[in-house]
């Protein structure tokens, strides 16, 4: 039947669609972040063995192989001359000259300041065979300034013609020498080292260093301005002890002055800054060795 009315005739109805929430949205899309962060720890957490899930782990596909970064190059000998560069334990030594028996460098710290006096630092010198023939122990406090250093070595000559080799160490306290010092009952026994106006007494108990009598002597008036500089100079040193918990003393003569001190660690907060006045319970056998490559003889 014909419909004269021109009206749409409604053939059926689409039912309306929700639209989506968007707090489901945001709650997907932080669980799929935290799921990208947290990866790594629970990688880490499988691999281990003690633990229920980090067993079954290992049970099936083993335990990792961990393999160690080494630190030191295994060629480290390094010819030495003026141009002589090595970079190592934040150590920078450059500008290396060898004459007769001395030994000059500059030295530097490579980024932060390191007190090379919290460790065992020791320039190692080789001859051509790559023999040991000498070790300088590094002190002091090494900033990014550099610092020209000498060393005059009492055995050691170099030849202009012969290649020396060179590189920079850490002995640890287990690697030096044992000695045998006479001791008294109590286990007190003490070590002398003099070079020239320096004379450092260390006295150990049970081979541990408990204190320290320094005497420095100097005999040379004949550079007054010199003279006057250094005297100042202990003069100093003496009243910055006398203020801690130790004692010293400067007494003028005729042909310079005397400076002593004596330092008993157990008491003393030792931060004066003198590379030869060790801290408390440094070992016997470090001291006689570190001051014998420093050119002192110990006996």
């Amino acid at each position: 039947m014909e419909n004269n009315n021109n009206e749409p005739i409604v053939l059926g109805t689409l039912k309306k669609e929700k639209s989506s929430k968007p707090i489901f949205v945001f709650i997907v899309l932080g669980i799929i972040i935290a799921s990208v962060f947290a990866l790594p720890y629970v990688e880490d957490y499988v691999k281990t063995s003690d633990n229920f899930i980090g067993k079954i782990y290992t049970s099936i596909f083993g335990e990792e192989e961990i393999i160690e970064e080494e630190t030191i190059p295994t060629d480290s000998h390094f010819i030495l001359n003026n141009q002589t560069n090595i970079n190592l334990y934040n150590i920078n030594l450059t500008n290396i000259n060898l004459n007769n028996n001395t030994i000059t460098y500059n030295l530097k710290a490579v980024s932060n300041t390191i007190n090379l006096d919290e460790d065992n630092y020791f320039l190692e010198i080789y001859g051509s065979n790559k023999n040991l023939l000498e070790r300088i122990k590094l002190t002091g406090n090494l900033t990014n300034n550099i610092e020209e250093r000498t060393f005059t070595f009492q055995d050691l000559k170099f030849n202009s013609s012969t290649n020396y080799y060179g590189k920079i160490i850490i002995l640890k306290d287990e690697e030096y020498e044992e000695i045998v010092l006479s001791t008294d009952e109590s286990g007190i026994s003490s070590i002398t080292c003099q070079r020239l106006g320096d004379k450092y007494e260390y006295i150990f108990n049970n081979y541990l260093l408990k204190k320290i009598n320094h005497t420095y002597t100097f005999t040379d008036i004949s550079n007054i301005n010199y003279y006057l500089s250094l005297f100042e100079e202990y003069t100093n040193l003496a009243k910055t002890i006398n203020s801690l918990e130790a004692s010293a003393s400067i007494t003028e003569t005729n042909e310079g002055f005397v400076f002593t001190a004596s330092l008993d660690l157990e008491k003393l907060d030792n931060n004066l800054n003198n590379s030869f006045y060790y801290l408390l319970n440094k070992q016997a056998k470090i001291i006689n060795y570190d001051m014998k490559t420093e050119g002192f003889i110990c006996s």
